[in-house]
Formats: structure tokens, sequence, C-alpha cells
């Protein structure tokens, strides 16, 4: 858990989620995250209501999320839990 919060600390790309702060107690590890405001919807939210994804919305998303796992790659970090990407919330359009 420490060496993730250490990493996520280290972490400042417009398309990863913003850390701020992390506190633990005697039972749990807490840590701090920005807050995705004016959430739109997911990508699999998205999915779910229209059933159809246009390449377009599909080349947009796609390409936030290969230019965080690039910057993560760049920064000796492997993203272990890609498959729920499309789960994330979407922060002003912007991937997260």
């Amino acid at each position: 858990m420490y060496q993730e919060i250490s990493l996520h600390r280290r972490l400042n790309h417009k398309h990863e989620v913003e850390f701020h702060r992390s506190f633990h107690d005697k039972v749990s590890v807490y840590i701090v995250l920005e807050l995705c405001k004016r959430r739109v919807p997911s990508l699999m939210e998205v999915y779910k209501r229209s059933r159809v994804i246009t390449e377009p919305e599909t080349r947009y998303y796609m390409q936030q999320i290969l230019l965080a796992v690039v910057y993560l790659h760049d920064s000796e970090i492997i993203h272990t839990d890609i498959k729920n990407i499309g789960k994330q919330p979407v922060s002003m359009s912007v991937c997260k």
C-alpha cells in the first residue's frame, strides 16, 4: 500500500487523478485523491445508455487513455488494472 502511495504521490499528468494526501489510523490507510468535478458519464455509462460508442468518441477517449499510459511507462510505472479504465469517472470530458 505504501509503495502505491509513493508512486501516486509523484504522478503529475492531466489524465491521472491527482494525489492530495494520505493518512492512516490503527485499522486503515486513507488516500485523498482529486475530486472529479462536473462529472459526465463514464464510457461504460455511455455504452449502457446508447449501446454504441462512435468512432470519434472512441478515438477521443483512447487518445487520452494512451497518453496517460505512455506517461506512466515513461515514469517506469506499469498500470496493472487497465481493464477498468472505461468505468473511471470522466471529469469535464477529460479521462482520469
